[in-house]
Parts: C-alpha cells; sequence; structure tokens
C-alpha cells in the first residue's frame, strides 16, 4: 500500500512506476504533485482512495488497470493538462462522484476491454 500523503507537495516528483504487489494508493498519495507527468499503474492495483492524483496539473494521461474496481472522490480534480484517461475491463464498481473534475474540455476517456 502507498501511505495517505506519501509524496503530497512533492515538486520534484516528475514521473512515478509504483511496483507489482500494490493493491491500494491511499488518499492525497501524489496531491499537488505539480510537475508529475507520467504515472505506470499496477496490474495488481484494485482501489484509489479519494484525491490520491488531486492537483497533478502537469499530468497529460492515465491508464487505470483492469483488475481496479473503486475510484475515490477527486482523484483527477485539478489536472488541467489531462488528455486521456484509459480504463482497461470494466468500468469500477466503486466510482465516487467527481473523478474528473474542473478538466481540460480536450479530455477523453477510453473503455478498452
Amino acid at each position: 500500500m502507498f501511505s495517505k500523503g506519501l509524496y503530497i507537495n512533492d515538486v520534484a516528483v516528475t514521473e512515478i512506476a509504483i511496483p507489482e504487489g500494490i493493491t491500494v494508493i491511499k488518499g492525497h498519495t501524489f496531491a499537488y504533485c505539480l510537475n508529475l507527468t507520467e504515472i505506470t499503474l499496477p496490474q495488481s492495483l484494485t482501489t484509489i482512495e479519494n484525491l490520491a492524483f488531486n492537483h497533478c496539473e502537469a499530468l497529460q494521461e492515465i491508464s487505470i488497470p483492469k483488475n481496479v474496481n473503486s475510484i475515490g472522490l477527486g482523484n483527477f480534480t485539478k489536472s488541467p493538462n489531462l488528455k486521456a484517461a484509459y480504463f482497461y475491463g470494466n468500468v469500477p464498481e466503486v466510482w465516487l462522484g467527481n473523478v474528473f473534475d474542473v478538466l481540460s474540455e480536450d479530455l477523453v476517456i477510453y473503455y478498452r476491454y
């Protein structure tokens, strides 16, 4: 598990690859990582808690692995440069409103099975 607030406000982080075996990203883990441009999520991931990626302003795309069945509130809010979100597999069972809020009008959400 990636701890709550582990990288919060860390402007030095530009890329992160979360290792296989991690199943939960706790809330606010990467919030306000203003220069984060690339995130690689593991296939083992099942849960992204509230606001985990809030205010990742440089992020341009995100791929959500097929095993993710819960996405918390406000995860990609205040990410104006986000242009593409890819979901693999089914739509998550738990989707707490406003996952993609206040974004670029260019955002496209893709579902790939």
